[in-house]
């Protein structure tokens, strides 16, 4: 299975699919968010909110989560008092100047919706909203992060501009050294989504591999690698199955088995693409590229074999064969 490159919605499903998980949720918010906006917050008791307030057209370019996140008790003198972190994810080649402008008007959203539940009661305040930019793209993002550097400075009218910034989180500026070593499973996903456009995928998913080898006790765990290995195999350009099976070696039965599964999956949804005959030229080669992988060499008469066979069934079955024998010879036997 290669590919060329991924769509939109392959990099908003990988996003909603990780940060539904609220352990990894709170691991970013704990890493990115500010101590003293920490200090304040109760995160065991965080929450995802449904639903999405950007705009229908600009759904190509963003996706958006909205957490609700209890104040901690004493705060504002109401127990129930709560706030919001709101984050737009930017999935742009380049970033966009007027994006603090498109999150201020989601903002202004929330409260209005907050506004009609309290049904505009006297003495209601507005929750306080934690606003931040996850720019995942080409390039560094470069646009404003202060709303005042949208509008024209004008003396005796600059009281009046509202005084807004967001807090950025921008894959394309962090390093590798810079991810949160300490959370695993988020450190995993970040260094994914930060290389999938570039070559270095393949290092960057080993590195991912290496890191969730140590905590493969964990259930979750095999949620997070099924998550980045379907990412991976939709958005990295060029991306095949054996490249994938090399990076995710460190991850032993573990990720062959997952591996075999999520190729078993697609096959039934009908989701691997092609004509009839580039499909067979394609699934042939991905066996022998997996066994010289694995083998680093394949006897003429088992490529001759493999090449002999036109079904995309047996193939299918192939495939995940090669992924999951012991040796040669015992691939050998599954083609009697």
């Amino acid at each position: 299975m290669a590919n060329t490159g991924g769509s939109q919605g392959n990099h908003d499903e990988f996003v909603a699919r990780c940060f539904q998980d609220l352990e990894l949720a709170r691991a970013f918010f704990h890493h990115y968010l500010p101590a003293e906006i920490l200090e304040q917050i109760d995160l065991e008791r965080v929450s995802l909110e449904e639903g999405s307030f950007v705009d229908e057209d600009l759904r190509r370019s963003y996706s958006d989560l909205n957490y609700a996140v209890p104040l901690r008790k004493g705060l504002q003198g109401d127990e129930k008092s709560r706030a919001y972190i709101y984050i737009l994810v930017e999935h742009k080649s380049a970033s966009d100047e007027f994006t603090v402008f498109q999150l201020l008007r989601y903002m202004v959203r929330i409260w209005q919706r907050e506004l009609e539940a309290a049904k505009y009661r006297s003495g209601f305040r507005l929750p306080p909203i934690v606003p931040l930019v996850l720019h995942h793209g080409r390039t560094r993002f470069r646009a404003p992060v202060d709303f005042r550097d949208l509008v024209v400075s004008m003396p005796g009218v600059d009281a009046f501009v509202p005084q807004f910034r967001c807090l950025l989180v921008d894959l394309m500026s962090i390093g590798p050294d810079e991810l949160p070593e300490s959370e695993v499973r988020l450190c995993a996903v970040l260094g994914v989504m930060r290389s999938v456009f570039g070559e270095e995928i393949d290092a960057a998913l080993r590195d991912a591999a290496i890191r969730l080898a140590t905590i493969l006790d964990r259930p979750e765990t095999k949620d997070t690698l099924a998550a980045i290995m379907t990412y991976v195999l939709q958005s990295a350009g060029r991306m095949t199955d054996a490249r994938l099976a090399e990076a995710i070696q460190p991850l032993g039965r573990v990720g062959v088995d997952a591996m075999s599964t999520l190729i078993e999956r697609w096959k039934e949804e009908g989701r691997l693409e092609g004509r009839e005959e580039g499909r067979v030229l394609s699934r042939q080669e991905t066996i022998l590229e997996i066994l010289t992988t694995r083998f680093e060499r394949v006897p003429e008469p088992v490529s001759h074999f493999v090449r002999g066979i036109f079904d995309l069934e047996r193939l299918a079955r192939l495939t995940a064969a090669a992924l999951k024998c012991d040796s040669l010879d015992q691939f050998a036997e599954s083609l009697k």
